[in-house]
């Protein structure tokens, strides 16, 4: 926390197993509550007052900058995704008060080959960083963002594939969110970009070349924030 709300007084609660100073990069914004970040470390809680923890894995040395939570009315089982540096896309299960052991998703993408005139899939070869991550029930579908205008998409729940999509920008996607009816996904350079279904994206008009950090939709507009007091 790098400032206290104006409004109330926030209380800090140790989290016990954890020795050393870890920075935490993001958060859910729904329940359960996940943080995650430097050293593959996260944290979780329900009740905002007791905190579990643990290392999602790959070797503890990946930085998780995103994080999402995922559920339909058809399942009782809650997902988490947390996205990081170096490709790093891993799953669990919320379970209660606790989080399961992570899966780590596979990076694919779609080539059409001309001389068989079919679409071919290969392992992903992106080794970039990854800054947000959602899930949209009504698409069925996670949808992360990262690096030089990386998007990858992962249809359904559980799936253990994530596949590159082109978003039309080579400029770093820093968040994305749903809201009427589409995805936006903003970035460097004043870059925001739209689709309806998370595969084919289209460029707007934001009227700066400031940097965009972040993006939410409260029910009736999107506010997006940036460098510069933007």
């Amino acid at each position: 926390i790098e400032r206290k709300d104006p409004i109330s007084a926030w209380k800090f609660d140790g989290i016990t197993g954890i020795t050393s100073s870890i920075e935490f990069k993001a958060i859910s914004k729904e329940d359960p509550y996940i943080a995650v970040g430097k050293s593959s470390f996260y944290m979780n809680t329900k009740s905002g007052t007791f905190w579990e923890r643990g290392r999602i894995g790959f070797g503890g040395t990946v930085t998780f900058n995103g994080v999402g939570v995922g559920n339909t009315v058809f399942s009782p089982d809650v997902y988490v995704v947390a996205v990081g540096d170096y490709g790093s896309i891993a799953r669990a299960v919320a379970i209660g008060n606790s989080i399961s052991s992570w899966t780590p998703l596979t990076l694919l993408e779609q080539r059409q080959i001309p001389a068989i005139a079919q679409i071919s899939t290969f392992p992903s070869t992106y080794e970039g960083n990854f800054q947000d991550v959602i899930w949209e029930g009504t698409r069925n579908t996670w949808v992360a963002v990262g690096a030089a205008g990386s998007i990858f998409t992962a249809v359904g729940m559980t799936t253990d594939a994530a596949y590159s999509q082109f978003s039309g920008t080579l400029q770093q996607l820093n968040a994305v969110c749903y809201g009427q009816s589409e995805y936006i996904a903003v970035g460097n350079g004043g870059a925001i970009i739209a689709s309806n279904d998370g595969t084919g994206w289209s460029d707007k008009v934001s009227n700066t070349v400031n940097d965009l950090n972040d993006i939410i939709y409260d029910g009736n507009r999107f506010i997006v924030v940036g460098d510069s007091g933007t």
